[in-house]
């Protein structure tokens, strides 16, 4: 494992450290899946970090050292060639989902966080309908955040604050069958989103997200008719 900061003479906290895994196996020699977690001054920078790099259907481990080990309704299917490891197919049926039960002080969304994500859309959804990647969302909208895919093809990143809901949004029509990577950011005065390493979209948003003591669900919401169809990998949420 090599580690470097973009200036190695110095030590300061403004600092990009990148870590690079160079051919990594186990005593064996089989190849492993490498995977990381940042901590500041022993604080784990993620507030969730799943790889999906084992075939579980409860207790799928979350890295970030705070135990919010998730589970699955209704049977996604496990597959082994995820981006790290493994990965779940989603196949649009109405109750699949992974849940991550509710923690009122990391999981409400009432101050800054990122999301993260990779998928791979195996066709848009029909009209009307929503493919759901992660969220903190009733059925109401009436609170909570969420990461989703709207007919047609629209990537939107959406929080409830006030009454109103507030999104950012990218068209992203003719990427069904590919791997994407989205992120999408509150620092409590903007929302972001970004798409394959480039941002799409950002406005000023100011004042309190709504919360709800839902649980957080990847590739659905807490309701039902607006499951994923296609592959989640490497979900994670920072603080």
């Amino acid at each position: 494992v090599d580690i470097f900061s973009t200036d190695n003479s110095t030590n300061d906290t403004d600092q990009n450290i990148s870590l690079y895994v160079i051919n990594a196996s186990d005593i064996d020699g089989d190849s492993v899946t490498n995977i990381s977690n940042w901590y500041r001054n022993a604080t784990s920078l993620t507030i969730f970090n799943f790889a999906f790099d084992t075939n579980a259907t409860t207790n799928i481990t979350d890295y970030s050292g705070n135990q919010f080990h998730a589970s699955t309704t209704a049977n996604p299917r496990w597959i082994s060639n995820g981006i790290t490891g493994g990965a779940y197919f989603f196949n649009e049926s109405n109750t699949q989902r992974i849940q991550i039960a509710n923690n009122a002080t990391y999981l409400a969304g009432n101050r800054s966080f990122s999301l993260e994500a990779w998928f791979n859309e195996t066709s848009s959804p029909a009209s009307g309908a929503f493919d759901y990647i992660v969220c903190k969302d009733p059925s109401s909208g009436t609170s909570g955040w969420c990461l989703r895919i709207a007919n047609p093809a629209n990537l939107t990143f959406s929080l409830v604050v006030g009454s109103t809901s507030r999104t950012v949004s990218q068209t992203i029509g003719g990427t069904t069958n590919k791997t994407h990577h989205v992120i999408a950011t509150w620092n409590e005065s903007n929302m972001t989103l970004w798409f394959d390493g480039l941002i799409v979209d950002s406005r000023a948003i100011k004042g309190n997200v709504n919360t709800n003591t839902q649980n957080v669900t990847i590739g659905n919401w807490n309701g039902n008719s607006r499951a994923f169809n296609g592959t989640i990998d490497t979900v994670r949420m920072y603080n």
